[in-house]
């Protein structure tokens, strides 16, 4: 049996196990591509320019809320993940989370106008970081999705993941992803959360909120051998 507990007891062994995970991301990620959220602190996060409240208020002035979600008093939040390249323009934008068509393709049109950003810093040179920005449309309701659709990807590639299990947790109600990634789900008005279950890859569970489209990123599973714990 592999026993991580007993591998850090040792300093020096504990230096080494953080020194494999630290070579084991530089590996899995494309060397010119971090995420925002996995920088060292050493580094520093792209930004736009004014900062958060300038971002914010760039946002709600020019937001334009779609008359069908407008009418139909629509009311939830889009995510989109999208990337700042090393001249500070934005790239591959996508929706992670969605609510309605016409919602997800004007946070896409926002998100394209957002071009005045300082690039993400590693060891002192720009580069190609990812980012994810919530944007608000403010309705008089939030409707329960009946229906579910995405695809599941590799964090660390964006490759499409087939043969992943999705499954409205706590129901027996569940979808595997086709060769290109893609489900769907019908989804009863009680359901809160999705689990994501496949074989080399760590399961997820997704909170639901009133997404009608919800796009999975999944991470691979690593093991660590432990040569110092002896074979049972």
């Amino acid at each position: 049996m592999l026993k991580e507990k007993r591998l850090f007891q040792k300093p020096s062994l504990r230096r080494l196990v953080i020194s494999i995970k630290f070579l084991a991301f530089i590996l899995v990620m494309n060397p010119n591509v971090i995420l925002a959220q996995e920088m060292h602190a050493s580094n520093t996060r792209p930004e736009f320019a004014g900062g958060k409240n300038a971002l914010k208020e760039f946002i709600n002035k020019n937001l334009i809320y779609p008359d069908e979600a407008r009418n139909a008093g629509l009311s939830g939040s889009v995510e989109v993940k999208f990337m700042i390249n090393a001249e500070g323009k934005v790239e591959n934008i996508k929706v992670m989370k969605g609510i309605s068509k016409e919602c997800d393709a004007e946070a896409i049109r926002i998100t394209s106008l957002l071009s005045d950003w300082t690039p993400g810093m590693r060891q002192g040179k720009p580069v190609n970081t990812f980012v994810y920005l919530t944007i608000e449309f403010k309705g008089e309701k939030k409707i329960h999705p009946t229906l579910i659709i995405g695809k599941t990807i590799e964090k660390t590639t964006g490759l499409p993941l087939s043969d992943i299990l999705i499954i409205v947790k706590g129901t027996n109600i569940g979808s595997v992803t086709g060769p290109d990634g893609s489900y769907q789900l019908e989804v009863p008005p009680e359901a809160s959360y999705l689990e994501c279950i496949g074989v080399g890859y760590s399961p997820k569970e997704v909170k639901i909120d009133f997404h009608s489209t919800i796009n999975i990123e999944l991470d691979p599973e690593y093991v660590i051998i432990d040569f110092q714990s002896p074979e049972n």
